[in-house]
């Protein structure tokens, strides 16, 4: 059965308790703003300016209608941006588009009607090994630091207008990956 929300709010604690001496800066928000879930959030850095950049929320999601008999959802979300420049959303869309197709775990997107750019994935994860989901979350923690640090400008470039996605994922380090599909734009 998945995880009821005092189970949730216990597993996330146990990864505050851990994260920390990974190097994260960790911190438990318990239903803030009314919303229907606890988060870890976790502070990222941006390993260029070696400062925190952004803020990787945590949550076990709630059980859905049709639930899982022995694992539950668990959520990792970053807000990376909220505003988009006039009429720049059509090109955003276009370059995560391209971007969401080459990334191991995950994807972007934008909420248009609150114009807020994101990172998100969800992971099912069993309730009875905490220590695989434990360390498969960690692993996904680093990874999305990393996509962060690779992507984050590229797209950021795009949604405030001053790249189109051709030009933004020509310029990112890993343009010969998108090179392919830059050709025929």
């Amino acid at each position: 059965m998945s995880l009821d929300r005092n189970a949730g709010r216990e597993l996330l604690r146990q990864y505050a308790a851990r994260l920390p001496d990974e190097g994260f800066a960790v911190e438990l928000v318990f239903g803030a703003g009314g919303t229907p879930y606890d988060a870890l959030v976790v502070d990222l850095v941006d390993l260029k300016a070696d400062e925190v950049r952004w803020r990787l929320e945590i949550a076990v999601l709630p059980p859905f209608e049709v639930g899982l008999e022995r694992s539950h959802v668990l959520q990792l979300f970053v807000p990376m941006a909220d505003t988009v420049a006039d009429g720049a959303a059509p090109e955003l869309l276009r370059a995560i588009a391209q971007v969401n197709t080459l990334l191991p775990l995950g994807g972007f997107g934008l909420i248009e009607q609150r114009a807020l750019l994101y990172y998100k994935c969800n992971q099912v994860m069993p309730d009875d090994e905490r220590e695989v989901s434990y360390r498969s979350t960690l692993e996904s923690v680093h990874l999305i630091q990393g996509m962060l640090n690779t992507l984050a400008d590229t797209l950021l470039a795009v949604a405030e207008g001053r790249r189109s996605a051709r030009d933004a994922l020509a310029e990112n380090p890993f343009a010969a990956v998108y090179d392919r599909s830059l050709r025929k734009g």
